[in-house]
């Protein structure tokens, strides 16, 4: 019997199966009733491996939920799928990366599942995408400070990023607590920490 190899396309709201680039596309909403539906159907169908275009995170609970299924999952980056498909002649240039391409790209290629998605894992993962935003931002309102000429508007500003100062510290907490929490991550963290040169990253 041939095996089979699913590719999954996801966005923000919807996300596209293909089972070994044939012309079927099963199109799902990206929630929690069509990541059951689209799971129970993967269990019946037995895939050999299912792999998972990521996708800035929309990806994490339906890989958490294949995963939890007992499938073997491969979350993979979306720039290794599209380089593999140029050179294969699937995608032309301009072309996005679709679930037959990344269908074709898991029979050919077989990458290695991906470690176990843990709510812990997904939660941090959430978190550290968060600080990022907030980062970004207050960066740009540090920018803007710099420029500022108006005295309510450089108040503006400095309150702005008193705030944001804030709300990067009450995550970098979460994301410490979460770490404890899971023995696993708490134990590689500590690892880290213990080495030359390494340690807590808050920046």
């Amino acid at each position: 019997m041939n095996e089979k190899f699913a590719g999954i396309d996801v966005s923000k709201y919807a996300f596209d199966l293909n089972v070994n680039g044939n012309d079927k596309v099963e199109h799902f909403n990206n929630d929690v009733k069509d990541i059951k539906k689209c799971s129970k159907a993967l269990v019946k169908l037995a895939p050999a491996l299912v792999v998972i275009e990521a996708t800035g995170g929309y990806e994490m609970n339906l890989a958490m939920a294949l995963q939890q299924a007992g499938l073997a999952v491969s979350v993979i980056n979306p720039a290794r799928i599209r380089n593999f498909a140029k050179a294969a002649g699937i995608l032309a240039k301009t072309d996005n990366i679709d679930a037959r391409a990344i269908s074709f790209f898991a029979s050919a290629l077989k990458p290695p599942t991906t470690a176990m998605i843990t709510e812990s894992t997904r939660k941090i993962k959430s978190l550290v995408a968060r600080r990022g935003q907030l980062i970004r931002m207050r960066t740009a309102e540090l920018n803007r400070q710099g420029h500022a000429v108006d005295k309510f508007v450089d108040k503006s500003l400095k309150a702005t990023i008193k705030l944001l100062d804030k709300q990067i510290e009450s995550i970098d907490k979460e994301i410490k607590g979460c770490i404890s929490n899971d023995p696993e991550m708490n134990t590689k963290a500590n690892i880290a920490e213990s080495m030359p040169g390494i340690g807590e990253v808050t920046a």
